[in-house]
């Protein structure tokens, strides 16, 4: 898959470091000069939350080798809403929540970098990409709090996330409508749970006819809650959102659906990620078309459905969650 991805990764990271230049994603004010890959075992090195809950997920990964490579103290500071989940992973940093207002300290420490700079610190290309998943890990008080919720059947349990923040540009175009996912509506053997939060969770009082959703998404309060629905299901159909990125990082079998002209690390035409090993692209054939996607969605979840039916969380069945089938 994806032999025809451009995947030119050196010469992005370079250029991405121009964001800096917008002022939404400006360096905030600290009060050290910026790491460039030097180690000093005596000293702290400050790392800041950046851009999205997505992005902050996805590149959590690198702190292990930021870890290394510094070899002394490293303070990561991170958004609030994703605190109690990466203080609960085991990441191998001091993890604080973000000041109010990025108001980060000026002293007590000798370098600082932003966790969206380490990707091209490191050289990350297709074949570095550190990709062992899981990474993160859901608070044991959270799985057990969210237990009760799921039913013992046989049946494929599956989460379905449709619309990002309409207010934003780009998230509108990512987003569905409920309505557009009719065509999962009567597969046998599958259960769907709505991790669907905000003004989109009310489509759920209008869902299409014989597509029955549990909503879950009003009881969920951050991150943590969201890892643990995560991990009870079986598989997570979603949008291009934070959530399906903490799929991916959960090692959850997740399938994530991408707008004709996706984000970059999505990639061209793959089908797979090589950032998520159990994650799934379905992407649409042309612009602003969502139709034919959730057709191909719902003819390989009845296929998935069957497979499950048939030995439920075997091997097999999970290869077919996986794809797997299509690359042999």
């Amino acid at each position: 898959m994806g032999s025809s991805c451009a995947e030119r990764y050196e010469e992005g990271w370079k250029e991405y470091e121009h964001r800096v230049r917008i002022p939404a994603w400006a360096l905030p004010r600290l009060g050290a000069p910026k790491w460039r890959g030097e180690s000093n075992p005596n000293g702290t090195l400050l790392v800041y939350a950046e851009q999205g809950y997505g992005d902050n997920i996805q590149c959590c990964r690198y702190l292990g080798m930021a870890k290394e490579r510094w070899q002394g103290r490293v303070v990561y500071y991170t958004r609030p809403e994703l605190f109690p989940l990466f203080a609960a992973s085991g990441l191998p940093v001091e993890v604080l929540q973000a000041p109010a207002g990025e108001r980060y300290p000026q002293e007590g420490y000798d370098a600082f970098i932003s966790l969206m700079s380490l990707p091209g610190l490191f050289g990350t290309v297709t074949e570095t990409i550190p990709a062992n998943v899981p990474y993160l890990h859901a608070p044991a008080d959270r799985l057990e709090r969210w237990r009760s919720r799921f039913g013992a059947g046989p049946e494929l349990k599956v989460g379905l996330l449709w619309a990002g923040r309409k207010e934003n540009t780009i998230q509108s175009r990512r987003s569905c409508d409920l309505r557009q996912l009719s065509p999962l509506a009567g597969i046998p053997n599958v259960r769907f749970y709505s991790l669907q939060m905000g003004a989109e969770a009310q489509e759920l009082e209008d869902a299409p006819a014989g597509l029955e959703i549990v909503d879950l998404g009003r009881d969920i309060v951050d991150f943590a809650d969201t890892a643990a629905i995560l991990q009870r299901l079986d598989l997570f159909i979603s949008i291009d959102s934070a959530t399906a990125h903490l799929a991916g990082a959960l090692g959850r079998p997740a399938w994530t659906l991408l707008i004709f002209t996706p984000d970059w690390r999505w990639l061209i035409e793959r089908e797979d990620s090589p950032w998520y090993p159990t994650m799934r692209l379905f992407r649409q054939p042309k612009f602003d078309e969502w139709d034919p996607v959730w057709r191909r969605v719902a003819e390989e979840l009845r296929r998935a459905a069957e497979a499950w039916n048939s030995a439920p969380g075997s091997d097999s069945a999970v290869r077919t969650l996986l794809g797997v089938h299509r690359s042999g």
